[in-house]
This record gives C-alpha cells, sequence and structure tokens, in this order.
C-alpha cells in the first residue's frame, strides 16, 4: 500500500465530522444522528468530496474512512449529553469493506475508545458496486455479531438492489429519494 502524502494527511486532517439529526415527524424526537464529513475552519478548502474522490485515485480511501469513523464518534461522544441514547449512523464505504479484511476491527476499536455501545451504532453501506460481495457479507455478519445495526443507503438506484439487500440483511434500508419525491401527490 503507497505511503499517503503530506498533502493527503493535511487534508484528512481538515476535516470534521457534524450531526445531522435524523427525526421521526411520528414520535417527535430525535432517533439518531447522521455523521457527516465537513471541512474544518472557515477558510475554504477542498470539499470532502473532492477530499474523497482524490483518496480513490491515490490510494489512501481506507486512511480518510479511519479519519472520518474518528471524528463521527468524537462528536458524537462530545454530544452525547445533547442526543442521549440516540443512533449514531457512520456512512461507511462498501468498496473499502470489501477490500480491507482489517476494517470491521478497526471500526470496533474506535467505537470501543470513545465508549460508545455498538447497539447505538448503525454502519450505513454506501450502494457503490463491490466486486467481492461475500466480503462484505462478512463484515455485515460481524458488525452483527457485535450488536451493531446495519443500514444501506440509496436503496433503489445503481448498485443497492435486491441482491445486495439480500446478501447484507439490513436492519434499515434508506430509501433514494427518487423513490419518494413527490409521493404525497401520487394517486396511487
Amino acid at each position: 500500500k503507497p505511503k499517503m502524502s503530506s498533502i493527503a494527511a493535511h487534508q484528512i486532517s481538515q476535516l470534521t465530522a457534524v450531526l445531522q439529526p435524523i427525526v421521526s415527524v411520528q414520535r417527535g424526537r430525535i432517533l439518531g444522528v447522521e455523521a457527516l464529513c465537513r471541512h474544518r475552519g472557515s477558510l475554504p478548502g477542498p470539499t470532502p468530496r473532492f477530499i474523497f474522490e482524490q483518496s480513490v485515485t491515490e490510494g489512501w480511501r481506507s486512511e480518510l474512512e479511519y479519519a472520518c469513523v474518528q471524528n463521527a464518534c468524537a462528536a458524537f461522544r462530545n454530544s452525547q449529553e445533547h442526543y442521549g441514547n440516540s443512533l449514531l449512523f457512520i456512512n461507511v464505504d462498501a468498496q473499502v469493506v470489501s477490500q480491507e479484511p482489517s476494517y470491521f476491527d478497526e471500526l470496533y476499536a474506535v467505537v470501543q475508545a470513545h465508549d460508545i455501545d455498538p447497539k447505538n451504532v448503525v454502519i450505513e453501506l454506501s450502494e457503490e458496486a463491490v466486486e467481492d460481495v461475500e466480503s462484505l457479507t462478512d463484515f455485515c455478519n460481524q458488525a452483527r455479531a457485535h450488536n451493531f445495526l446495519i443500514a444501506l443507503d440509496d436503496v433503489g438506484i445503481a448498485h443497492a438492489n435486491f441482491e445486495r439487500i439480500l446478501a447484507i440483511r439490513p436492519t434499515i434500508l434508506k430509501l433514494d429519494i427518487c423513490l419518494i419525491s413527490d409521493l404525497s401527490q401520487d394517486s396511487w
């Protein structure tokens, strides 16, 4: 694996996590928060999307994913008083999961280090294509065995299809907006 450049390390250090509440309209309360990667500070810098794309091109995506999980757990831990026993949704790249056999162990260690109960963590898998579905399935089985919840994001587009749903057996399906936009105006 190529060593990450100092520019890449600097870009990673400029990222932080912000927590976006996930609210139940029916219950009138916050059910959880999704950790989103954002640029730290007020100075404009490369967007998170640019950094993620660059990390794939230059071969340091797993390091970036690890840093994002660290940031997500730290932000959640620092806000526990505000969010109580809410769920923490952490976005995880399915490609990294399928290519890095030790990724679950690293993720689990970070959650433990921040003293977060895995039953309050939802591992939200991206909809990106993976060649090794078996590795992805193994990751999900390990996560479930440690009481993590699994969500499949953007169901209804690209690779989040029935085959993937059956392989992953997610606890939560997050439907893509294309499936629900204008639903209130739909007559059937």
